[in-house]
């Protein structure tokens, strides 16, 4: 008896799926919208052909078609079309996207090719029904595999629009505060609540803008350049605002920097090789709260605002998306498996102290660019959770199984 040893698989995960949302558009989107467009140039062909041709399938010469019949041509296309999208939807996993566009672009082309074989009777209706069938099925395949592909691969700025709104919760209103037809994401309220800071890629790639709070007047452009950046806090006393830039292209990923509204430029707080993220301000503005990916898993780091080197590790075996209570005497964190962790925090001078972490819920947190919770002045918490925690699974990916069928 032969004991073959395996290797349980592992999941694998990868930052490529989040570098390719954040890039710009690049001729390789370009040729990539106008190749797999192929399929709505062809419906759009077809349709305009089928609505030119579909009078003259009546006359004698041709099928004598009566005009139920003629009409009914294009809703056995639209069926196809809807039967195509359903089968090839699902396969086009398995297949792969590629194979299936392929495959789907055949079919569609073939049942073309055959209805012009059509003759008259009801047997020659029957068969040209079957041939717009498998035409309108090779569509339906089509946009499964096509739409799906381009908005995996487009950048996540393009594939939909968002803007700012303000919720007065005291009247149950809502208000729009950014209108431009781009992207506007991660707004900060100021101190006294008139300003609010967000980034915007209206000019740029992710520029940092600034506009009243009450909607009057235009935004103002606090700091652009050809980088990505995303504001995370503003400082207690109004003059500071903290944002991340991702300077993967520079070789430092994601770092932390400091912009003051009254120098109106912006110096670097923390760049390291590593992604330094999700920066806040403590209540007395006095330290700086981030979490980085430095030792190898992200943990929680608490740096003074001063910059004089010193640092403190807060999370313990792994922690993100930290927050400071009101009060700056607690922190929380998202652990690696999801609980949501509360640490006691006090400062002795240039001395920061931080005591055992205790976990305050287990709940699977939706995974969103900012913080999937937050914290009210009273201490009660808002947290945003998934509604199928049970159906949430890593991705495994079992490579060369086809040897250990062999054994």
């Amino acid at each position: 008896m032969t004991t073959v040893a395996t290797k349980l698989p592992q999941p694998i995960r990868s930052t490529i799926p989040a570098r390719l949302d954040r890039l710009r558009w690049s001729p390789f989107h370009t040729r990539l919208v106008l190749g797999l467009g192929t399929a709505w140039i062809l419906d759009g062909l077809e349709i305009t052909i089928a609505s030119s041709v579909t009078s003259k399938l009546t006359q004698a010469n041709t099928l004598n078609l009566s005009t139920v019949q003629a009409a009914s041509i294009g809703t056995v296309y639209l069926v196809g079309e809807i039967a195509g999208a359903l089968v090839f939807g699902r396969l086009s996993d398995k297949l792969g996207r590629r194979n299936l566009f392929m495959w789907t672009l055949a079919i569609y082309l073939v049942g073309t090719g055959l209805s012009a074989l059509a003759m008259k009777g009801t047997g020659g209706m029957i068969y040209f029904y079957a041939t717009r069938f498998i035409a309108g099925s090779g569509i339906g395949g089509e946009y499964s595999a096509v739409n799906s592909a381009i908005d995996e691969m487009m950048p996540a700025r393009y594939r939909g629009r968002t803007d700012i709104w303000i919720r007065d919760l005291a009247r149950d209103a809502m208000t729009r505060l950014t209108f431009d037809p781009h992207d506007e994401w991660t707004p900060i309220w100021s101190p006294d609540d008139s300003h609010i800071v967000y980034g915007s890629d209206a000019r740029g790639s992710g520029d940092i803008m600034m506009k009243r709070s009450s909607g009057t007047g235009s935004e103002e452009v606090l700091y652009a350049n050809r980088s990505f950046k995303v504001a995370t806090d503003w400082s207690p006393d109004g003059k500071t605002i903290l944002f991340q830039q991702e300077n993967s292209n520079a070789g430092t990923d994601w770092d932390l920097y400091l912009y003051s509204l009254e120098e109106r430029k912006a110096v670097p707080f923390l760049r390291t090789p590593f992604a330094e993220i999700g920066a806040s301000f403590s209540p007395d503005g006095r330290w700086v709260l981030y979490f980085s990916n430095e030792s190898g898993k992200p943990e929680a780091y608490v740096q003074p605002l001063s910059r004089s080197g010193a640092k403190w590790q807060i999370s313990t075996n792994g922690g993100s998306r930290p927050r400071w209570s009101r009060d700056g005497k607690r922190i929380y964190y998202v652990s690696l498996d999801g609980k949501l962790m509360a640490v006691d925090v006090y400062a002795t001078g240039d001395e920061f102290f931080a005591k055992v972490p205790r976990v305050l819920l287990q709940t699977n947190m939706k995974r969103y660019v900012g913080s999937p919770f937050d914290v009210s002045p009273d201490g009660r918490i808002l947290v945003t959770v998934s509604m199928n925690q049970g159906d949430l699974a890593p991705l495994t990916l079992v490579q060369n199984w086809t040897a250990a069928l062999k054994k």
